[in-house]
C-alpha cells in the first residue's frame, strides 16, 4: 500500500507555516550558514511522528455484498489495522471518527444505530465526534447507544438534557507527543432535526467555545493541536452552516482541522495556519495524517496527508458482533411487503409528476387524515414492475428517520411556504404539495391561486391541517428560513406525531388497495 505517489505528493503534502511551525523547503541557500545553524538545531531536538487515521460520513455501509468479507466497511476495517500496524500500533497511532457513523444504512436502521458503535467498538477508536445524523433515533435511542460505546466521545457545542455534557478536548498521548484534541458536531443542528427531537438538546456555535477553551489548552504545553468537527470546509457557504474557514484564520493555534459532512474528499489544503483533511463518506476511503512534531519546542515541523481507498487484505479483521448484525439485517431485509405490477418512478418533479413522491404524501395523508400534505422525494430509487417490493426496496426509497408533524395555517402562510420552497424546484430538497391545486406564475415563481380539489377558492381567514416531514419543518438543513420562522409563530399549533415516514408508507402499502394508482398533478405552472 503506497502511502505518497510522487506524481502527487506536492498536491497532497503539507508543511506548516505559521506561529506554531517552520517550514524548511523554503529557503534559497541550502549551504548558508544560517541554514546549516538551523539544521543543527533540528538535529539536536526530539523530534517525533504521529499518525493520524481519520473516518467520516461512514453512515452504518457494512452491508453493500452478501458476501461479507468483500463489504466496503471490512475492507475500511483492514486498512485501518494495515495502516495503524505500520505506524507502530496504538501508541503511535491517534484513530478518529468525524461523525455521522451509526444511521444511513439498512444495517443502522435495522439495528437503531448499534451496528456503527459495534464498528468503532471493534476498531478501538480513540476518539469520536457526533454528527447530526447521530441524533436521528431520538435522544433517548442515542444515550442508549452511548452506554454501549466504549469511545471517548468528544462534543463540546452538543448539551443533552438530563446527561452530563460532553468534553470538549481530550488530551492523547501519542509517540510520546501531547496531543490535544477538540471535538465539535455541526452547529445549528436544530435545522436538521425537527418537532421532540430539538427539545431535547441545545447546540451552540463551535467558534465562541473554541476562543473560549484555547488558553487553557495551550497553558498546558501541547505538542500538537487537532481540531475535529462534523462540519465541512466549503468555497462558498451560503447557509451558513459550516464554520471551518473561520476557524483556521482565527485560530493560528491550530495545527490540523479534521472535517466531513459534506461527503467531499479532500486530501489535504492548507488553511491560514491549519492544514484541512476530509475523507469522503460510507468508509471508501481513509484520512492518513502523518505530523512530524519537535517534542522540545512544542510544535509541529511539518504535516503530510493523504487518502487512502479501502481494500481487503489477506487478514481480515475479526469483529463478532457486528458481522451477527449484519447477519440478521440481511435476512431482515429480504422480507416482502407487498406486489408491485407496475413500475414505480422517483423522476419527474413532487407535486407535478413524481409518482414515489406522490405516492408518500398518499401514504401520510392516509394515516393521519391531514387533508394536505407538503413532501418530496427522499432518493432516486425506483420500483420495477412485476417483483416483491421488500424491506431494502422501501429503505432505499426512504433512507431518513424523519417523523410527522402537522401543523395548522393560513393561505396566505402556505403561499409563503411553496414561494419558498420554488426557490429549490431542480434540487431533491425540494417538497411538492398534494390536496391543494396551486398555480405558478413561471417567471416570477409566485403563486397565482390556490383551489380546492372542488376548484373552489381557500377563505384566507381560515386555516388548513397540513402535514410536513421533521426535516423539512425543522429549516431543510438552513434552506427554508421562511418556513422555519412561520412555524415558530406563537399562534400556530404544531404537533409532532412522533410517526415514522417509513413506517406510515409501509402500513399503507400493506393495507391500501389504491397504493399504486397514478400521480396527480397539484402544481401547474402557467405563462411559461
Amino acid at each position: 500500500m503506497q502511502l505518497f505517489g510522487a506524481e502527487n505528493f506536492a498536491k497532497i503534502s503539507g508543511v506548516h507555516t505559521g506561529r506554531r511551525s517552520y517550514n524548511l523547503m523554503i529557503f534559497k541557500f541550502p549551504y548558508s550558514l544560517w541554514f546549516v545553524f538551523h539544521v543543527f538545531q533540528i538535529c539536536q531536538a526530539e523530534i517525533t511522528t504521529v499518525t493520524i487515521l481519520q473516518t467520516t460520513d461512514i453512515h452504518s455501509y457494512f452491508e453493500h455484498n452478501v458476501e461479507m468479507s468483500n463489504s466496503i466497511n471490512f475492507n475500511l476495517m483492514d486498512s485501518i489495522r494495515y495502516e495503524r500496524e505500520l505506524a507502530g500500533g496504538y501508541q503511535k497511532c491517534l484513530m478518529i471518527d468525524c461523525g455521522d457513523t451509526i444511521q444511513g444504512s439498512f444495517l443502522g436502521a435495522y439495528t437503531q444505530g448499534e451496528a456503527g458503535i459495534q464498528f468503532l467498538n471493534c476498531m478501538k477508536y480513540d476518539a469520536w465526534i457526533l454528527g447530526n445524523h447521530d441524533l436521528d433515533f431520538g435522544i433517548d435511542r442515542l444515550r442508549d447507544l452511548l452506554s454501549m460505546c466504549s469511545i471517548p466521545v468528544i462534543n463540546g457545542n452538543l448539551i443533552i438534557r438530563n446527561s452530563p455534557p460532553f468534553p470538549t478536548y481530550r488530551f492523547y498521548q501519542k509517540a510520546k507527543a501531547n496531543i490535544a484534541v477538540i471535538g465539535m458536531n455541526a452547529s445549528k443542528l436544530e435545522n436538521w432535526l425537527g418537532g421532540d427531537k430539538s427539545d431535547n438538546f441545545t447546540n451552540t456555535q463551535a467558534t465562541p467555545i473554541i476562543e473560549r477553551i484555547l488558553p487553557e489548552i495551550m497553558a498546558k504545553n501541547p505538542d500538537m493541536i487537532v481540531a475535529v468537527l462534523h462540519q465541512a470546509y466549503v468555497e462558498n457557504d451560503v447557509r451558513n452552516i459550516n464554520e471551518i474557514k473561520e476557524l483556521a484564520y482565527r485560530f493560528p493555534q491550530i495545527d490540523l482541522i479534521l472535517g466531513g459532512h459534506s461527503h467531499r474528499k479532500i486530501a489535504g489544503k492548507k488553511l491560514g495556519n491549519s492544514w484541512y483533511v476530509q475523507p469522503g463518506h460510507h468508509g471508501k476511503t481513509l484520512g492518513k495524517i502523518i505530523a512530524k512534531v519537535d517534542l522540545e519546542k512544542h510544535r509541529v515541523i511539518n504535516i503530510q496527508s493523504t487518502l487512502i481507498e479501502s481494500s481487503h487484505l489477506e487478514k481480515r479483521e475479526n469483529c463478532d458482533l457486528l458481522e451477527k448484525l449484519i447477519q440478521r439485517s440481511l435476512n431482515d431485509q429480504e422480507k416482502q411487503i407487498c406486489f408491485v405490477d407496475k413500475k414505480i418512478s422517483s423522476s419527474g418533479m413532487p407535486g407535478v409528476n413524481c409518482h414515489i413522491s406522490d405516492l408518500i404524501c398518499r401514504a401520510i395523508k392516509w394515516k393521519t387524515n391531514v387533508p394536505v400534505v407538503f413532501h418530496g422525494k427522499l432518493s432516486n430509487y425506483e420500483w420495477k414492475a412485476n417483483t416483491y417490493l421488500n424491506e431494502l426496496d422501501l429503505f432505499q426509497t426512504i433512507p431518513y428517520e424523519n417523523s410527522l408533524i402537522i401543523a395548522d395555517l393560513t393561505i396566505r402562510e402556505i403561499e409563503q411556504i411553496i414561494e419558498e420552497q420554488l426557490n429549490y424546484k431542480n434540487h431533491r430538497s425540494f417538497n411538492g404539495i398534494h390536496g391543494l391545486y396551486v398555480e405558478i406564475d413561471t417567471p416570477t415563481n409566485k403563486v397565482k391561486a390556490i383551489r380546492t380539489k372542488f376548484s373552489q377558492y381557500i377563505n384566507v381567514n381560515g386555516k388548513i391541517r397540513i402535514a410536513f416531514n421533521s426535516y423539512t419543518i425543522a429549516g431543510g438543513g438552513n434552506r427554508f428560513n421562511r418556513l422555519k420562522s412561520i412555524m415558530k409563530n406563537n399562534s400556530i399549533k404544531i404537533i409532532d406525531t412522533n410517526l415514522n415516514t417509513r413506517d406510515v408508507v409501509r402500513e399503507y402499502l400493506i393495507n391500501s388497495d389504491t397504493w399504486n394508482k397514478n400521480p396527480k398533478t397539484w402544481i401547474t405552472f402557467i405563462n411559461k
